[in-house]
């Protein structure tokens, strides 16, 4: 009996000493929280905490459905907190510590029966397109947005390949304007006030009242005498010479190559290849590549402004002012500064943080495709400033959710934090490996674990959104 009351007696120390504890240890919490300040952006509400699969503190993350953005996280360790905005977002999600925005919430177009949203990611009045959305007005055209023009145009096509209209019966369509037909007589030629009976014969035309004979023998082209002309020349030198089609070379600031005739304008020095601009350029200035070969982008002429050049650097600023001197893993030399990959005259793609230096020459779906590379090919940007604004001129940071390089190559993921509209909407990519900030854009290295090599583009850099 004397020992089970020992044993009674040591348990209920126990549970005291466990209690005064985790007392403690809540009262150390709650004066711990007293000094967070971490707040969630106007127009969105605080809510319980919740983990996010792929966050992390400090960063944004959200439950996602059908693509949409339910809730975020911001803030770190024990001043992290989840905030939910007003309905969920489908796409252009930019948060900062002060303002909240979502470009196109999950409601209206894009929508079912039910309110929920379909996928599509587009806003109220816009329309799927491939990849993107379309405005109102727009029209779809190959998955790409066109601004439809019919200008003073009746009939044929407009600017997007659409009909803008047809011709009512008895008129017909002529370079956009609808002409009435022209009445023919009982022996097949058309009524003419100046014609026999007031008709002309087969094979005549009426021309200022009176019937006239063509004067097109021997022509392709020209003058018929009876106000229309003899036929066009197809070619796009061609010109009409005397009512021939004559085809005009062109070779004009061009030392190689085709002069549109079939003839060549010169030809390059075996140590040299011809340019589809016509110049003479050695092997590195057409591959773009400081060591002569391409990874990605491989075809010059269907990508004759971007590259994606493997290569290796210690880790430093993708945006170090460069030495000038060839590297690449084909030379065997590992990089002193990073765009010492990229050839002279060509430059390390949104080094000047504009998304139009990538999005003029290449899709999205170019850049996350096998065309792109094997690997992580990066540019000289991060993927945005702060949670997802990534208003240009964007910066190469060295640390924080959203300094990771927009990046290109089959084994890239979309962005992190749905930052996916920065170069392409809904596309755009970025070198991160589980939404970590581990390769931050302002120091990282090159080769093995770490970035492929760098994404090259030929001068000049493009700048506007």
């Amino acid at each position: 009996m004397q020992r089970t009351n020992g044993i009674i007696t040591m348990v209920f120390i126990f549970m005291a000493f466990y209690a005064f504890i985790g007392c403690a240890g809540t009262d150390a919490a709650k004066a711990g929280a007293t000094s967070c300040t971490t707040e969630c952006p106007p127009g969105t509400s605080p809510t319980e905490h919740r983990s996010a699969s792929g966050g992390s503190g400090g960063g944004l993350s959200g439950s996602t459905t059908g693509g949409s953005v339910e809730y975020f996280n911001i803030g770190s360790g024990e001043c992290e907190i989840t905030c939910v905005p007003p309905s969920p977002c489908c796409g252009g999600l930019k948060i900062t510590t002060t303002s909240y925005e979502c470009s196109y919430p999950c409601s209206g177009n894009g929508a079912d029966g039910d309110g929920e949203q379909d996928g599509s990611g587009c806003g109220a009045g816009q329309i799927v397109c491939g990849s993107v959305c379309c405005t109102s007005g727009q029209q779809c055209v190959n998955n790409g947005c066109c601004d439809p023009d019919c200008g003073e145009k009746q009939c044929g096509l407009n600017t997007c390949g659409v009909s803008c209209g047809e011709c009512a019966d008895g008129s017909h369509c002529d370079d956009g304007t609808c002409i009435p037909d022209i009445p023919l007589c009982d022996n097949g030629g058309p009524q003419c006030p100046g014609g026999v009976d007031g008709c002309c014969e087969p094979g005549q035309v009426c021309y200022n009242d009176d019937c006239c004979d063509k004067q097109c023998e021997s022509k392709e082209c020209g003058d018929d005498q009876c106000g229309g002309v003899c036929g066009n020349c197809e070619g796009e030198q061609d010109v009409c010479d005397d009512g021939i089609c004559v085809c005009m070379p062109d070779c004009e600031d061009k030392d190689c190559g085709q002069d549109g005739c079939g003839e060549l304008c010169g030809e390059c020095d075996l140590d040299k290849t011809c340019s589809d601009d016509g110049q003479c350029l050695s092997l590195e200035e057409v591959t773009g590549c400081s060591d002569g070969t391409r990874e990605g982008f491989i075809n010059t002429t269907d990508f004759p402004d971007i590259a994606s050049c493997e290569a290796t650097w210690v880790a430093q600023s993708l945006r170090g002012t460069r030495s000038h001197s060839a590297c690449g893993n084909t030379l065997e030399t590992e990089c002193t500064v990073p765009e010492d990959a990229c050839t002279e005259g060509w430059h390390l793609c949104m080094k000047n943080g504009w998304p139009k230096d990538l999005s003029d020459r290449i899709t999205g779906d170019d850049c996350g495709g096998a065309i792109a590379g094997q690997g992580w090919f990066v540019s000289g940007s991060s993927v945005s400033i702060y949670y997802c604004d990534s208003t240009p001129p964007i910066s190469c940071l060295t640390t924080g959710y959203g300094s990771n390089p927009i990046s290109c190559g089959i084994d890239v993921a979309l962005g992190a934090m749905s930052c996916t509209n920065v170069v392409w909407q809904g596309n755009t990519r970025t070198f991160t490996q589980s939404g970590s900030d581990d390769f931050p854009c302002g120091l990282i290295a090159g080769g093995i674990n770490n970035a492929t090599g760098l994404l090259c583009c030929r001068d000049p850099q493009l700048t506007g959104e």
